[in-house]
């Protein structure tokens, strides 16, 4: 009796399921990463609100909106400080 082609794509569909399930974390895990997470933009949310740098959203609308201001004007350091302060939050993830 001939193979059946049915049978290898089984076999690789268990095993592509056996890998994923493998590096799946448990359930508490997963909650727990969720949390930390939630607890964690949080925290950087409130912070870039109440300490005198740019909040957060104007930190990324002053990024993402291209400015040809001179040299150490004062556009240029506000944005520059942006910048910083982006870069600050994306190292704490």
């Amino acid at each position: 009796m001939p193979p059946n082609p049915d049978s290898k794509r089984t076999s690789l569909s268990s095993i592509l399921l056996f890998i994923s399930n493998y590096f799946k974390p448990h359930r508490a895990e997963a909650l727990l990463r969720i949390r930390i997470n939630a607890f964690c933009f949080l925290l950087i949310f409130l912070l870039t609100a109440l300490l005198p740098l740019p909040s957060l959203p104007t930190a990324l609308r002053t990024v993402m909106t291209m400015h040809n201001v001179e040299r150490w004007s004062s556009e240029w350091v506000h944005e520059w400080v942006c910048i910083f302060g982006k870069q600050i939050r994306r190292s704490f993830r």
